[in-house]
């Protein structure tokens, strides 16, 4: 029974730290996820949104959307234009290693074809690990260069937004970082 705890305990520990929750609403940290900026000149910027293997795709273009809107405004325009928009895919991989079983009689894991010390002496141990398992998920990036300008939007840009309308629609679906 404690072999299958052990094994409980890595599959929990895979799951807690791979898939705690899709990537969250806010500035890039220390692990790369979330968004940043770069300034190219006076009304240009790359905005860039990376989110983990739990943040679909739709969720990163959404993201990025919301994030060009809101430079647009906080630097003080009101429409942007998209000049390029890139979203990359990154298949990535864990290795959970093989578990083994804790010895009834030491408490000390059970190595495959050991031995160990019981009751009845020294004695060989069978094969009681599980094999290594590999999980296997995509993360996906977003890098959207923009142009930004002031007055109204011109009606016949189809990569034109208006800055204001899309944090108002968009804002009900933006999952922040508290």
């Amino acid at each position: 029974m404690s072999r299958y705890l052990l094994r409980l305990f890595f599959y929990l520990f895979i799951a807690v730290s791979l898939s705690a929750c899709a990537t969250l609403y806010q500035p890039a940290s220390s692990t790369g996820f979330g968004y940043s900026e770069t300034q190219i000149d006076h009304n240009t910027i790359r905005v860039n949104f990376n989110g983990n293997g739990d943040t679909t795709k739709s969720t990163v273009e959404n993201y990025a959307l919301y994030r060009c809107a809101e430079t647009t405004l906080n630097h003080g325009y009101d429409y942007f234009v998209i000049v390029s928009n890139n979203i990359d895919a990154r298949d990535q991989s864990v290795v959970v290693p093989p578990t083994y079983a804790i010895s009834p009689y030491s408490g000390f894991p059970v190595y495959p074809y050991g031995y160990g010390f019981g009751p009845a002496g020294f004695y060989p141990y069978g094969p009681y690990s599980s094999p290594p398992e590999v999980y296997n998920y995509r993360q996906y990036g977003s890098s959207v260069t923009i142009k930004m300008f002031k007055g109204k939007k011109p009606a016949k840009l189809l990569n034109a937004y208006d800055a204001q309308e899309v944090v108002e629609y968009m804002s009900g679906s933006i999952k922040r970082a508290r």
